[in-house]
């Protein structure tokens, strides 16, 4: 397994692992982002991915989305399926928070949904450390709210 910085030439492999982890709306907002962020050449995210040969398995990153540079969004954090529960999302977590660490970043933020496809990432995010920061109702078109968690950075954290 190979962990590398991904470039926009991976947009593709990225889009594809969203959609089959998060769904087709999700992986639709995706390929959006990065199509507007190409085009106005405005692309805030650093992404990495976990490879098993040429194929991408797990991704994570940080967006710059804050006026204040202290913190940072989790950017479209993703296992696929099949290694789930592998220790892969372990290593990709703690991965983004050094990395977010060396940039300055002190707070990490990271969005999911209340729903049955986000329930292992919610999981997920609440087992790393992160904490429940607040909801957006009805956020995505089947009426699933938006759940926000944080995480203070910390030298324990890696």
């Amino acid at each position: 397994m190979k962990l590398r910085k991904l470039t926009p030439k991976d947009d593709k492999k990225v889009v594809a692992l969203v959609k089959a982890t998060m769904g087709k709306e999700v992986g639709h907002h995706c390929e959006l982002a990065f199509k507007d962020a190409e085009n106005q050449g405005t692309d805030k995210r650093c992404l990495w991915g976990f490879f098993e040969r040429d194929r991408l398995v797990a991704i994570g990153g940080i967006y710059d989305g804050f006026w204040d540079k202290s913190k940072a969004y989790i950017s479209w954090f993703s296992v696929a399926e099949n290694y789930q529960r592998t220790g892969i999302g372990t290593l990709m977590i703690k991965h983004v928070e050094e990395e977010a660490k060396k940039d300055g970043r002190k707070w990490l933020y990271v969005e999911t949904y209340d729903n049955e496809q986000f329930r292992k990432a919610n999981n997920f995010y609440r087992k790393m450390g992160y904490r429940f920061a607040g909801s957006l109702k009805n956020y995505l078109n089947d009426g699933s709210d938006a759940i926000y968690y944080y995480k203070e950075l910390s030298d324990e954290d890696t």
